[in-house]
């Protein structure tokens, strides 16, 4: 648990220095296109070429398909049992921005 979150620190410190560092765009294209592309073509080719079926038409058409949901998704009664349960079945208030549902 501990080298978990400390591996998680680590990425995410360094998440934080690449996003203010000037890297060459040639720079990025070359070690998506060598090193992250590769690697992602590599694991999940085989994965997708066990269906008999296009796997990313399917992804759209599941989210085509999905039933709308309301945009006001904190009013649901899931997510005021899920707040209760964070908050410790303390008492919540609805705030003025969003909507959103937060510990008193």
């Amino acid at each position: 648990m501990k080298r978990a979150l400390v591996i998680d620190a680590l990425v995410i410190a360094l998440a934080f220095v690449v996003m203010d560092a000037n890297i060459p765009s040639a720079t990025i294209e070359h070690v998506y296109a060598n090193g992250a592309f590769a690697w992602m073509n590599a694991a999940f080719a085989p994965l997708s070429n066990r269906v008999p079926f296009a796997v990313g038409d399917l992804e759209v058409i599941l989210v085509l398909a999905r039933p709308h949901r309301r945009l006001d998704r904190w009013s649901t009664p899931r997510t005021r049992l899920a707040t209760a349960r964070r908050c410790g079945a303390a008492r919540t208030h609805r705030s003025t921005r969003g909507g959103h549902r937060h510990c008193v």
